[in-house]
């Protein structure tokens, strides 16, 4: 609808520009020049005026406009002869003959510099209207390549015309940079070829997963400066979503609601009350298997992980949900800094709050007592924020300083300095103390 309303607009356009040459005589019409036999005087004159008795406007001297091919008459060729010789004996404006053709003439003349003053006047106007007209067309077409809309004038091809679309599948290639494989629907992929460029420990561990099923798609990640592998497969009708570790470790498993144990339904129950769950994970944490849970309570989404006897677990909450002590203890480390997440935990009983900020593209998290004490603050900092006895220990630990993160890690007084990163492409991760001591091996 909106390009036909501009095909008509600029057909519109068009035919008020036609229209108005011609009414001010600009159509068709083009110009002959010429000069007096008598006095030379430089003249112009239409076409049409061609074969036509005028009178010069300086010398007054009458002759015809060249360029016709007429054939005149006697008596047209004695009216131009006495026209030619009126200045000098007046005879044309003595005898009445002579003075009507000198009048039409004149007539003529004048009849044609008005044609040509109409035109001169126009020109303006027109000049103004089409640069206008253009004007208004490029508007158009650059909100209608904003809007990816294609432009269509009645011309060629209609714009709501059917077009032609190949389907295609996405299929993520699991080595590392390379952007996805886009292959056609019809193709079909093998699992080896899926497999190709895992670690052998990881293709193991989904070999494991997926037994009789078979494998959708895999992506390699990297979460936290560690690399994993996203698995999508379909078993048995079902399909589900698992990720391993370069190691082969299993890190999250896709499950559903009726498969959640009776202590992790009765916890929901009592910390959300009724939710809908969007997404369930099943892990593992210090070698115990844990969940993930995503849900919506009360129009928020929440976020929960627990152990699968239900006694230790970790809730989403908002800084406004803790205590008033806890409150104060996070916007007196912060101040302005605004809250990116806030969990409250629970781990033997104990129970603790956890919050996260962002300063200068840098991570940084504190964990508080329900009284306000702060138990561990860890932050982020760059590599010039390192102490050189730190630096001097990670530089010797051959590791690729680009891809080294560093948290400064204080235990209620007790620092440390945990590193991840990468060295020859396998992933690595130590703590340093403040003089440069290494604390733990790698792993």
């Amino acid at each position: 609808m909106r390009m036909r309303r501009l095909g008509a607009y600029l057909h519109s356009c068009l035919f008020f520009l036609k229209e108005h040459s011609r009414r001010c005589g600009l159509t068709g019409m083009s110009e002959t020049k010429f000069h007096c036999p008598n006095c030379d005087q430089h003249l112009e004159a239409e076409e049409d005026m061609r074969g036509k008795l005028i009178a010069c406007p300086t010398c007054g001297v009458g002759f015809a406009v060249p360029g016709a091919a007429i054939s005149p008459t006697p008596a047209a060729l004695g009216e131009a002869a006495l026209l030619s010789t009126a200045p000098e004996t007046g005879l044309g404006h003595g005898s009445a003959s002579g003075s009507d053709q000198l009048s039409t003439c004149q007539a003529d003349l004048h009849a044609g510099a008005v044609v040509r003053a109409r035109r001169l006047a126009a020109r303006p106007a027109l000049v103004a209207f089409a640069a206008l007209v253009l004007f208004g067309f490029v508007i158009m077409i650059a909100f209608l390549a904003r809007a990816g809309k294609p432009l269509a004038l009645g011309l060629g091809e209609r714009a709501d015309a059917p077009k032609t679309r190949t389907a295609f599948a996405a299929q993520y290639s699991p080595t590392e940079g390379r952007s996805p494989a886009i292959r056609p629907a019809a193709q079909e992929i093998s699992m080896e070829e899926m497999l190709a460029g895992v670690p052998a420990e990881a293709q193991r561990t989904i070999q494991a997963q997926v037994g009789q099923g078979e494998i959708a798609s895999i992506t390699r990640l990297r979460q936290e400066g560690v690399t994993i592998f996203d698995v999508e497969m379909s078993q048995e009708d079902v399909t589900r979503s698992f990720t391993v570790a370069r190691d082969g470790q299993l890190l999250s498993f896709e499950v559903f609601e009726s498969e959640l144990p009776a202590a992790v339904k009765a916890l929901i129950e009592r910390e959300l009350g009724k939710v809908d769950f969007t997404r369930i994970e099943r892990g593992t944490e210090d070698g115990q298997p844990v969940y993930s849970i995503e849900a919506v309570s009360e129009g928020q989404t929440k976020s929960l992980t627990v152990n699968e006897g239900g006694d230790s677990w970790s809730l989403e909450v908002g800084l406004g949900e803790v205590p008033a002590q806890v409150q104060e203890t996070v916007r007196r480390a912060w101040r302005r800094d605004a809250v990116t997440h806030g969990s409250k935990r629970v781990r033997e009983g104990e129970v603790a709050y956890e919050f996260e900020t962002e300063k200068d593209g840098l991570q940084h998290s504190l964990t508080a007592a329900p009284d306000g004490r702060t138990l561990v603050q860890q932050d982020e900092i760059s590599w010039n924020q390192t102490p050189l006895a730190v630096r001097s220990t990670v530089e010797k630990q051959s590791m690729d300083r680009e891809s080294a993160q560093i948290i400064r890690t204080d235990y209620q007084g007790d620092v440390c300095y945990e590193v991840t990163g990468t060295r020859e492409g396998s992933d690595v991760e130590f703590s340093v103390s403040p003089a440069g001591k290494l604390l733990e091996p790698e792993r």
